[in-house]
């Protein structure tokens, strides 16, 4: 499908007039396109695939969720639509502007939204992370949600693909019983899922939250993946202690959540991440 189809496509989904585009950087699955049109800038993520319009949709229903809270601000959501060989999700444009020294309200406002209690652990339907299909069956505790929707399906999913050779890890109960110690009685909060420093936003003053993968879970998770991929800066932890002080076995946890993360990494990039794989099941679960 060329540019100049693709734009008419687009355009006759939303009526609109897309009058030309900017092909922007960013993204590992998708392609994004600031939109030219009568109504002003609007944003386009375009995926191809059969798997599109599940991605997209799935990801429309994770900003409205997070704006639904009025926590934090998302793009404003314009509509999600099957296009030929894929699917696009119309998004209001962001304007990006260079962001503050000072992180805290972020972090407040992370914060905000992780206090607002939820009614369980889980998600009312599959999502993805990456382009990885990510479930989230509703589980009676976080050991077990955590174990059955995260850990053991990419564990799985390394052993089908070759790239981690460790039968022992499609073990539940090693893991379970490991990781009911690192977690007390918790209460879910809903999460961005992937918050790592390119799924936000600076424009016009404030933080925005993009790209989520979201699901009711512990508040540490958001971050731990914040942290992986060298932090946010220390004013953000600064504002989302000042409202959610940090748990006693923070560290361990942490090292717990971002396994996820480097398990995902790894069947979505490659033996690359093997020996971080490796190190933290050793470290965690001491085997591996």
């Amino acid at each position: 499908m060329g540019g100049t189809s693709l734009l008419e496509h687009i355009g006759t989904c939303f009526g609109i007039k897309i009058k030309s585009a900017i092909r922007l950087g960013g993204g590992d699955i998708a392609e994004a396109l600031q939109l030219k049109t009568e109504k002003g800038d609007l944003f386009a993520k375009v995926l191809k695939g059969g798997n599109a319009f599940k991605v997209l949709d799935a990801e429309q229903e994770g900003l409205q969720a997070i704006g639904g809270l009025n926590c934090l601000p998302v793009p404003e959501v314009l509509g999600c639509s099957r296009i030929p060989n894929g699917a696009v999700l119309l998004l209001e444009y962001l304007k990006p502007d260079p962001p503050p020294g000072d992180f805290r309200s972020f972090g407040r406002d992370l914060a905000r939204m992780h206090n607002q209690r939820q009614p369980g652990f889980g998600w009312a339907r599959p999502n993805f992370i990456g382009s990885l299909p990510q479930q989230n069956n509703s589980h009676p505790n976080w050991a077990s949600f955590y174990v059955f929707e995260r850990l053991l399906p990419q564990y799985q999913l390394a052993l089908k693909k070759g790239l981690f050779q460790n039968a022992w890890v499609a073990e539940a109960d090693i893991l379970l019983d490991a990781i009911a110690d690192m977690t007390p009685l918790l209460e879910p909060s809903l999460l961005h899922g992937d918050l790592w420093g390119g799924n936000y936003q600076y424009s016009g003053g404030r933080f925005f939250l993009i790209d989520p993968a979201v699901y009711c879970g512990h508040a540490e998770v958001d971050l731990a993946m914040s942290r992986l991929f060298g932090g946010f800066p220390e004013s953000f932890y600064q504002g989302y202690y000042s409202l959610r002080p940090q748990q006693q076995g923070w560290e361990k946890r942490q090292q717990l959540y971002q396994l996820y993360y480097l398990l995902v990494h790894l069947n979505l990039f490659g033996s690359g991440y093997l020996s971080a794989v490796r190190q933290s099941s050793r470290d965690l679960f001491s085997t591996g």
